[in-house]
């Protein structure tokens, strides 16, 4: 499912964060970079993925949507994929927990 999110956020022009616990030397961070090579996907590994993500997002920087969506109800230049900005997280295993962590 999250090959599945990332293709299709990516074909759709958005770059995809994917965060991952990569539970205790597991292949699947590897398996993702391996089937995602070709997209715009980033992947963080860690077991506090709020810490990841925050970290991901100022490496690379992120489109805040409803700002370049709604702006004159046209697409926004800084929305393509060779910005190289994250514009979606997903979490490969669903859990939010961690999230609480940022406020």
């Amino acid at each position: 499912m999250v090959d599945f999110l990332a293709r299709s956020f990516h074909r759709l022009g958005i770059s995809p964060l994917l965060l991952t616990r990569g539970y205790a030397g597991g292949d699947e961070p590897k398996m993702l970079r391996r089937r995602l090579s070709d997209t715009s996907a980033k992947i963080g590994v860690g077991a506090n993925r709020a810490a990841v993500a925050f970290s991901m997002l100022r490496k690379y920087g992120y489109i805040h949507h409803s700002k370049t969506l709604c702006a004159e109800n046209k697409p926004s230049s800084t929305n393509k994929l060779d910005s190289g900005k994250i514009g979606v997280a997903i979490l490969d295993d669903g859990s939010i927990g961690a999230c609480s962590e940022m406020s």
